[in-house]
């Protein structure tokens, strides 16, 4: 029976204050504090729609509330000389200083809808040194809040018998696994999620401001950083990480617009392996969440009757506007059916596409396993996280959702057959970025419609060399110019590929719940590295490109000479040069996260979401792992005895 992921929220802080002169936190969380008594005061911040976040244990502050909802915030236990002192009577005068506002009372509500962290002061009087003035209202259950004037308080004495505590409250929207989500929530994010389809950029910024962003918006901002022919500026390199958490964050920040209460749901779809017997069978594919894994339509296209069955992606005849020699890329916006696409994706239907096989056969057939997870978790730099996170640990689940379809008889012959796997779409994108195969402009809807290496290449080149050069001599099985040729062919067209498993991936919802998952691996490497439990975690600005069986194309090719897409020149191609987006200092296409203009190169980028960061707008609700420990396979000490809710099952 899988362990818990999450227990969700109740803020808890005990300090206790001694008989010493000076004022200030140490790391045991003991404040020095003048009195002539020893005393404790414990304070709870209750969320009444969830329980404690795990996380707390591992966070630089004394509680956590969450943005833009109201809690509770109240004093269980109060004790002087440790003799447990009664607080719901009225001998007592609680007052909260918190965001420069006045709290009166015990178990306040409180909303706060700035992120932040914030320095507060709880203080209790004994009620016979307190005189209120007859314009404070004072309520020991619940009270009004106004901001600080010190002038209310003259007539209360503290100089003898106030017991105060300052301590540190950040303001943070917590970032919850998506089965946790209680049923309004998780109403309240799809609502918002579909609104971006069916609301236009201009449309949705007059009603709901500058941060609201179009689905149509996001998608094609991935096309052109993840689609374009000279290389792939977002993937496949040191900055894959920065750019997809700026890029969710956009993404939250769009939908908080629409509905300040929402934090973007993570998927931790690593538990999935051990949850279902089929990774399909998972409640994310039901037909009110994102639909289902696999359709059986003619067109791979969902058809469960759910939101996501109708929805278009855009035209693309918006994009048309492109200059290859300015910008040294093929058009990476649209292709030859005219649809908002990626350009190599012949895929006539104008609806999401989605299969759980890659040209007939299941391939990679489950999520990434808890062994996957720890191995990218053990990694000791930076440069491999960036390469597991790119890979094994997420890569996969674009692959089993998308898939592949479309290939008529071009993979029968069993010479090939590895080829029935997510390695043709991967070894054809290096072809199509090197020149080796062209794709047409446009295709008729029913007609033939595929890339093709042209034959004057092979004959100057040879299919062996071709190979050799598109790095993908190491997937060949036999050394004769007739099996080269026979994968040069295999590779030469990818067919019809599912959205979630090309470029045009934000257009299939289930994207935007799968980053925070590599994120949370990540972020809780970077606590135990602040923490001085982990000391040889190298952080050097890196990309570790592994034991090389990853297929992608590691340089930079340049079009900028080649006149349009049926001039049969090759691209300048440097297998050297890094690509664009993976640079340190390169600045980031993201910006306005804290509303202050702004902006971030990738190095920033990486800085600012580090999890203890006061600026942070977010923060995850668990950095456990405890379904992998039931495995075998523990990365932490830190367990939990959650036991999963309806969700789950």
């Amino acid at each position: 029976k899988i362990l818990g992921l999450i227990s969700l929220f109740i803020s808890l802080l005990v300090i206790t204050y001694v008989n010493i002169s000076n004022n200030h936190w140490n790391s045991d969380y003991n404040i020095k504090y003048k009195s002539a008594n020893s005393y404790s005061i414990e304070v709870s911040v209750d969320n009444p729609d969830y329980d404690t976040i795990r996380s707390l244990d591992l966070l630089p502050w004394d509680v956590v509330v969450e943005a833009s909802r109201i809690q509770y915030i109240s004093i269980p236990s109060f004790t002087i000389e440790e003799e447990s002192i009664d607080l719901s009577s009225d001998k007592y005068d609680i007052s909260w200083e918190i965001n420069d506002e006045l709290y009166r009372g015990n178990n306040v509500a409180i909303q706060i809808d700035q992120t932040g962290v914030y320095d507060c002061k709880v203080t209790i009087t004994p009620i016979s040194t307190v005189n209120i003035n007859k314009n404070t209202k004072h309520n020991t259950l619940l009270t009004s809040k106004r901001k600080i004037d010190t002038s209310l308080y003259d007539s209360i004495d503290r100089s003898t018998d106030s017991y105060e505590l300052t301590f540190k409250m950040a303001v943070k929207y917590v970032r919850r696994e998506i089965r946790s989500l209680n049923d309004n929530d998780l109403n309240n994010f799809f609502q918002a999620l579909q609104t971006t389809y069916t609301l236009n950029e201009i449309d949705g910024q007059a009603l709901y401001g500058s941060k609201y962003h179009s689905a149509e918006y996001f998608l094609q901002k991935h096309l052109n950083g993840a689609g374009r022919s000279d290389c792939d500026h977002w993937h496949d390199g040191a900055g894959i990480v920065t750019h997809h958490m700026a890029f969710t964050l956009e993404l939250e920040q769009t939908l908080q617009s629409i509905n300040p209460t929402i934090a973007l749901p993570y998927w931790e779809y690593g538990m999935d392996l051990y949850l279902y017997s089929n990774w399909y069978d998972s409640p994310i594919f039901n037909s009110d969440w994102f639909g289902e894994a696999s359709p059986i339509t003619a067109d791979h296209s969902i058809g469960d009757g759910g939101f996501w069955q109708g929805i278009k992606l855009p035209n693309g005849e918006n994009y048309n506007d492109w200059s290859i020699q300015d910008s040294g890329s093929l058009n990476p916006f649209y292709n030859a059916y005219g649809l908002l696409r990626t350009p190599w994706n012949h895929n006539p239907s104008s609806y999401i596409g989605r299969s759980n096989k890659t040209y007939s056969d299941y391939g990679d057939s489950a999520m990434p396993s808890c062994r996957q997870l720890l191995d990218c978790f053990e990694s000791d730099s930076t440069a491999e996280m960036n390469q597991c996170i790119n890979g094994n640990t997420h890569g996969p689940v674009h692959i089993l959702i998308g898939g592949a379809w479309g290939e008529g008889n071009t993979l029968d012959d069993d010479d090939i057959s590895s080829l029935r796997s997510h390695y043709k779409p991967a070894g054809f994108k290096n072809l199509w970025r090197m020149g080796f195969t062209r794709c047409p402009d446009s295709c008729t809807v029913g007609e033939s419609c595929s890339c093709k290496v042209p034959d004057e290449y092979i004959q100057t080149y040879g299919a062996k060399t071709i190979l050799e050069l598109a790095l993908l001599n190491d997937t060949v099985s036999g050394d004769t110019d007739e099996i080269y040729l026979k994968y040069l062919r295999g590779y030469e067209d990818a067919a019809a590929v599912g959205d979630m498993f090309t470029s045009s991936a934000p257009y299939d919802p289930t994207f935007w719940s799968v980053h925070g998952a590599s994120e949370r691996l990540l972020d809780y490497k970077r606590i135990l590295v602040s923490q001085g439990d982990v000391t040889d975690f190298d952080e050097t600005w890196a990309y570790d490109r592994g034991d090389g069986r990853a297929i992608y194309l590691y340089g930079v090719c340049d079009w900028s000479n080649v006149k349009d897409s049926s001039d049969l020149t090759l691209p300048t191609c440097d297998m050297e040069q890094v690509c664009s987006g993976h640079f340190e200092n390169d600045l980031l296409e993201f910006s306005n996260f804290l509303n202050n203009e702004d902006t971030y190169t990738n190095i920033e980028f990486y800085d600012f979401i580090h999890p203890w960061n006061d600026d942070l707008p977010y923060t995850y609700d668990t950095f456990d792992y405890d379904y992998c420990a039931n495995e075998g396979m523990s990365f932490t000490s830190y367990t939990s005895s959650y036991k999963g809710n309806k969700n789950m099952k």
